[in-house]
């Protein structure tokens, strides 16, 4: 059974981008949330002032 290496290459070209597209699209959202450091207490947002 021969490979056809060219065409296995570009498949493999294609299945990184996609990769590297859904990782993107991932950090995005995740480049929004708050600035909050593991030894920092989290705040109640019902106790936050209103404003």
């Amino acid at each position: 059974m021969a490979l056809d290496i060219p065409r296995s290459r570009a498949t493999a070209q294609v299945e990184f981008l996609a990769l590297a597209g859904i990782s993107l699209a991932a950090a995005l959202p995740a480049s929004r949330l708050p600035n909050c450091r593991p030894d920092e207490e989290i705040p109640d947002p019902e106790k936050q002032p209103a404003g």
